[in-house]
Parts: structure tokens; C-alpha cells; sequence
């Protein structure tokens, strides 16, 4: 599984205006998370069955079983649409609509997408690389978020950001620039990996959150001067 309920706070909005552009393929995918999570758990648990077989397993991964009916490779991307519950798919769900809209601006339409599938792809499989055996399905949009995120950091450090956290005094919000924001997960995403946890921390994938981190992180300005087309928000 991967998650962002263990973040010590939550970003609430950026100050990185688009302008007029709008972002149709962050709100797509964001609809279509939406939309399976709704088909798969009102249709219960034999529903539920059958969409895992668009979670990534990294047994199937590397020692394929020929009675799946999806290759395995197809669900280095499938298994980020998927989500295990409402708090899963809300925390990524509102990271997407906080800073995906900036990158897909910073790209293009076309870049944007094949952007988020390898950010996807890349972190499902250096997290399927640490245990090629196992068994346990994989879900979650946030190994492409993190991508998002490295790209973000990259593009767009200084952009302001408004977070919430638990630690507050009465819950109360704060600006902070955006390159605070990713370093502290980032660092948090590390210490997690090699950390003694208890079985609710262990399904968090901490290690898909740091590889896509540093993919969006090291292809953000190669693809923003190489390839994509691109608007500049923050220096």
C-alpha cells in the first residue's frame, strides 16, 4: 500500500497560480480514482476481488504465474488507480489537486502523461525490488505523486504553501515554501524504510515514495528543457 496518513501534516493549497489553464488530465485521473474506488466498493467484496488484479504484485512481477489474466508489467501502472480505503484515496486525491495542476502546465498535456506513468512504473518497481517475492498487492497513486512532487521541488521550490497539522496549536494553518514541505517527506519517506514499524506502518510503501520522489525530481527539468512545453510560475 502506499499512503501519505503518515505524513505529520497535510498541504491544504499552493500559492502557484495557472492562470486560465485548466488542468483536465489531473482532474481525470483524480475522477477516474474517484470513480473506481466507487465501482469497487459498492459492489463488495467479490468486486474488490477482481479489481486486484490491477494491483501490482512483485511476485507476479518477476516470477510470472500464467493463470493472471493482466501482464503483470500492465500493472506497474493499473495498481495506481486503485486504493485501499476512503482515507487512502482522499490524502492522494488532494495531493494531485494541489500540485499536479502545476506540472501538467509546466509540461504540456502529452508530456504530463507520459510523465505520471513512468513515475508510476518506476516506483513500483524499485518497491517490488525489495521483496521480488512477495504476495502482497500493491495500490496507490502516490508513487506518481511523489513523482509530481520531485518535479514540483524541482520546478517550483519557493512556490508557498498552506499546511494543516495535528501539531498546531488549535490545528491552525501555516505558509511554508514548498522546498520545507518536500525535504521534511522526503526525509520522513527515508527514515520509514529503515525503521522498526508495526504492521500498519510496514504497508506503507516508503520505498515507491522516495523512488518516485527522486524520478520527478532528477526528469522535471530535463523534460522541461529538452522536450515538454512549458510555462515558468516560481525561479
Amino acid at each position: 500500500r502506499i499512503s501519505w496518513e503518515m505524513f505529520p501534516f497535510f498541504p491544504l493549497s499552493d500559492e502557484n497560480s495557472t492562470g486560465r489553464f485548466i488542468p483536465f488530465l489531473t482532474i481525470g485521473f483524480i475522477l477516474v480514482c474517484c470513480g473506481l474506488f466507487f465501482f469497487e466498493f459498492v459492489g463488495g467484496e467479490p468486486r474488490q476481488n477482481a479489481m486486484l488484479g490491477l494491483a501490482l504484485v512483485p511476485a507476479n512481477l518477476f516470477y510470472p504465474d500464467h493463470q493472471v489474466s493482466l501482464s503483470p508489467w500492465v500493472t506497474t501502472v493499473t495498481y495506481a488507480f486503485l486504493h485501499a480505503d476512503a482515507m487512502h484515496l482522499l490524502g492522494n486525491m488532494l495531493l494531485f489537486w494541489i500540485f499536479a495542476d502545476n506540472i501538467e502546465y509546466a509540461f504540456g498535456r502529452i508530456c504530463f502523461v507520459v510523465f505520471l506513468a513512468a513515475g508510476a512504473i518506476f516506483a513500483s518497481i524499485f518497491h517490488a525490488l525489495t521483496d521480488m517475492s512477495s504476495a502482497i498487492p500493491l495500490v496507490g497513486a502516490s508513487g506518481a505523486g511523489s513523482a509530481i512532487l520531485g518535479a514540483y521541488f524541482r520546478l517550483y521550490p519557493k512556490a508557498i504553501i498552506t499546511v494543516i497539522s495535528p501539531f498546531f496549536p488549535f490545528h491552525m494553518t501555516m505558509e511554508i515554501r514548498a522546498y520545507w514541505f518536500l525535504v521534511m517527506g522526503v526525509i520522513l519517506d527515508i527514515a520509514g524504510i529503515f525503521q522498526d514499524t508495526d504492521a500498519e506502518v510496514e504497508s506503507i510503501a516508503f520505498v515507491a515514495h522516495v523512488a518516485g520522489f527522486l524520478f520527478g525530481f532528477v526528469t522535471g527539468r530535463l523534460l522541461r528543457k529538452n522536450f515538454c512545453s512549458y510555462d515558468y510560475i516560481h525561479e
